[in-house]
């Protein structure tokens, strides 16, 4: 990855990081490059384009579409993906994460007869349900299978890989028909970013 550092250099970033400070919006920006750290105003975010990529870990544990509605989890399983998002939290790359209850607490609403219908869990079509996700902001693909790799899965989980939509993927057409719609985060920008 590479920036624009002065009208006539540019050099190789290390790591990069964006991020919104809570409740305000307001972006900030981290460059660190050549042993240094550099942090560029908001406004240079345009001209000085990070070119990382959002990804969503999913979470998808064999069998639980059959779990009960109440779960007892193990104290030390939750201790070790905590420290697991935590090497996240640390390593700058995490956005959120949230985990599921179970499709036995769930609703599910179709559309197929042109009305909604609501039909309550569990799903007995359902053979694999999502149990949590984390949302990372990552340089390659290849990071996030690598970030995926470290989880401390048991036997039965599956983690998929997605990446997440921005609106440079689409037609300018698609971005002009997003626009009306402001980001709920605010600094982040209109609709899909």
């Amino acid at each position: 990855m590479w920036i624009k550092r002065a009208p006539s250099m540019t050099c190789e970033i290390i790591s990069h990081r964006v991020s919104v400070v809570q409740n305000t919006g307001r972006l900030t920006c981290e460059s660190r490059f050549s042993g240094a750290t550099q942090h560029v105003a908001p406004e240079r975010l345009q001209t000085e384009r990070c070119h990382s990529m959002r990804f969503m870990m999913l979470m998808i544990p064999l069998g639980y579409e059959s779990a009960p509605a109440e779960l007892d989890l193990d104290p030390e399983r939750v201790a070790a993906m905590m420290r697991y998002n935590q090497a996240l939290k640390d390593a700058g790359v995490l956005i959120t994460l949230e985990g599921l209850h179970p499709p036995a607490a769930g609703a599910r609403v179709t559309f197929a007869s042109g009305k909604p219908v609501v039909t309550d869990g569990p799903f007995a079509e359902s053979k694999e349900v999502l149990g949590g996700f984390w949302m990372i902001e990552v340089a390659s693909r290849a990071e996030a299978i690598e970030w995926a790799k470290q989880c401390p899965a048991s036997g039965n989980e599956i983690i998929e890989i997605r990446q997440v939509q921005e609106m440079a993927d689409f037609s300018e057409e698609v971005q002009q028909a997003a626009a009306s719609f402001e980001h709920p985060q605010g600094g982040w920008g209109k609709a899909l970013r």
